[in-house]
């Protein structure tokens, strides 16, 4: 059984984890996903290989995890300005 207190914890965390998100997004610029996606539509590495990307994009490790794994939000909201 649920009750109020576990409830509205849950609710707290997810909308905490949701502000993070929201702040995370805004760390990566534009031009940080532009150059992202430069990388990715050269073909020159495999976008799994981080350190590769890393090095090619002058991209943090945080940064390009967080574009992958936020990439179709990212795309959203930089590629239809």
């Amino acid at each position: 059984m649920r009750d109020g207190v576990s409830g509205g914890k849950t609710v707290s965390m997810l909308n905490r984890a949701l502000e993070m998100g929201e702040r995370r997004m805004a760390e990566v610029s534009q031009e940080d996903f532009e150059k992202y996606e430069q990388c990715r539509e050269s073909g020159a590495t495999n976008m799994f290989s981080v350190s590769n990307v890393e090095d090619l994009t002058g991209l943090s490790r945080d940064k390009i995890r967080y574009i992958m794994e936020n990439y179709a939000d990212l795309k959203e909201e930089y590629c239809n300005v």
